[in-house]
């Protein structure tokens, strides 16, 4: 949808001179078959159904200051709803996009048709409180300039609304715990193949699951190289001292980072982190790559990613310090 062109100072000044809505457009009452009188365009942004022309001359600073509206008025669709991150794929050219939930405008013609009355319906799904992740290909428009289009999406993963028994341990919580609830933001692994979901829903007590994130010395070989297989690992070791119990890895050879992560005295293949960790008794454990090197936890703040089994614990330091007095003890 072409909103045509502005520049800063111009908005900037209309802000200043303080140009509002009644500048901007005229209205008119909407008939009850949501058609507007003749001269008047039909727009429905957050749930508003309004008949509008905009004044002349004001076009760009409308398209500006009231977009939705504005966009609306030219048939752009505007029922999404709780749309969130967005990820790319670039090496695919793939778009991901969360919708925390799905509702309102998104359904068909729900509350009395309030978020399609004046417009075309053009989104038509069955709500799910508990949300999903889009996926759009994205392809050459010549006609827009561009080569990262969408045209097209479809549902790559959906919450699945759930009632849990009283008695569950799981009792309370709105969306299936194996699946995702509300998610939020979203990222792209180049060269993985890999979408994170982050998904968070404290009002529902959907899920509990944080994702971490580690600094850079935590994803380097001891050189400073980016290193995939190290923060893997790095993770798994914040994962076992949080829990304070093993924690599954893929298998690797611990003589790659000298470091005997399954605790058997040998450097060899090992398939887990092993939790094994009494300073005073003189039992350690150590990070692999650049981190172990250095052997502080970051400054700043961790949050485990744990297996949405209501276990989420953060992390938080002012300044580094070894591993022995970075982690509280639950």
């Amino acid at each position: 949808m072409n909103l045509g062109h502005a520049d800063n100072a111009t908005v900037a000044k209309a802000l200043a001179d303080g140009v509002g809505f009644s500048d901007l457009f005229e209205t008119a009452d909407m008939n009850d078959d949501g058609t507007c009188p003749e001269g008047f365009s039909a727009s429905n942004a957050e749930g508003r159904a309004e008949c509008l022309k905009v004044k002349p001359g004001m076009e760009s600073l409308a398209s500006r200051l009231e977009t939705r509206r504005y966009a609306s008025m030219l048939g752009a669709a505007t029922e999404f709803r709780k749309e969130e991150g967005i990820a790319l794929d670039a090496a695919n050219k793939m778009l991901f996009v969360a919708m925390s939930e799905i509702g309102n405008g998104m359904e068909d013609n729900v509350k009395d048709g309030k978020y399609d009355k004046g417009r075309r319906n053009d989104i038509r799904l069955s709500g799910n409180d508990c949300g999903a992740v889009y996926a759009l290909p994205l392809a050459t428009d010549t006609a827009i300039g561009s080569d990262y289009v969408a045209a097209s999406s479809k549902g790559l993963v959906a919450g699945k609304p759930t009632e849990y028994d009283a008695e569950s341990p799981y009792a309370g919580n709105t969306c299936d715990i194996d699946g995702i609830a509300n998610p939020d933001n979203v990222a792209f692994m180049d060269g993985y193949g890999t979408l994170i979901i982050g998904s968070f829903s404290p009002a529902s007590g959907s899920t509990d699951d944080v994702l971490i994130r580690l600094p850079e010395a935590y994803r380097q070989d001891r050189d400073g190289n980016p290193d995939w297989t190290a923060y893997a690992i790095n993770l798994a070791i914040v994962e076992a001292l949080i829990h304070r119990a093993d924690v599954a890895i893929d298998p690797v050879d611990e003589a790659r980072y000298g470091v005997d992560l399954d605790k058997d005295g040998k450097n060899d293949i090992a398939d887990h982190v092993a939790f094994d960790w009494a300073p005073l008794e003189g039992r350690n454990m150590s990070y692999v790559g650049r981190a172990g090197a250095l052997q502080d936890f970051a400054e700043g703040r961790a949050a485990l990613l744990s297996p949405a089994k209501n276990i989420h614990r953060a992390v938080e330091q002012d300044a580094p310090t070894g591993i022995a007095d970075s982690l509280p003890r639950w």
